[in-house]
């Protein structure tokens, strides 16, 4: 009797043991899939500092921090930052017009085709990385960093950043995150 007992109690202890196996997994698969993001997702952040030099020229040093907001593995195949003149207004043309003129048309006009102004670009710097090269686990952030000689004339500029994901067509688009913001230049 006691050895009926004893098979009976393993029976139904095998029973539970593939029971909470098979529920376990089931529940992992779901949170597994319930969490899961298809899109990589990143957050931009700029850090300027700037020194004058000799021949007046400023040492602009840019730092673009890419902090990987997502649940998926980053990975970048280019980072570009530039750096447009805002203050002094700069004698540039384009399409047939001073930058100065095309001011004075959003000043007059209530109505603008486009969100911002064509300011002048003063430097331009891209660095590219091959496949697998530039990875960043999700929940952790890295940093690209930019050095640019600009006119110590220039008092205000705006700058831009742009992150490019890897495994993204660039002539189709693809998945591009971007920030700008206006810095301003003071003497130290």
């Amino acid at each position: 009797m006691l050895a009926k007992l004893k098979d009976v109690v393993a029976v139904v202890q095998s029973f539970a043991t593939v029971t909470a196996l098979i529920v376990g997994g089931v529940w992992g698969a779901y949170l597994f899939q319930k969490e899961r993001q298809h899109f990589e997702n990143a957050q931009l952040s700029y850090k300027v500092t700037h020194h004058p030099l000799e021949d007046d020229k400023f040492f602009l040093h840019v730092t673009v921090e890419i902090k990987n907001l997502g649940k998926t593995l980053l990975s970048i195949s280019s980072a570009q930052t530039w750096v447009e003149q805002i203050d002094p207004v700069p004698v540039c043309t384009m399409d047939g017009l001073t930058l100065q003129q095309r001011i004075d048309q959003a000043n007059q006009s209530h109505e603008m085709t486009s969100d911002t102004l064509p300011w002048c670009l003063i430097k331009n710097r891209t660095v590219e990385w091959k496949e697998g090269e530039f990875q960043i686990e999700p929940g952790e952030s890295d940093e690209v960093y930019f050095d640019l000689i600009i006119p110590a004339s220039v008092k205000v500029v705006k700058l831009y950043a742009k992150v490019v994901h890897a495994g993204v067509n660039r002539s189709a688009g693809g998945l591009v995150w971007q920030r700008e913001f206006v810095y301003k230049l003071q003497p130290k």
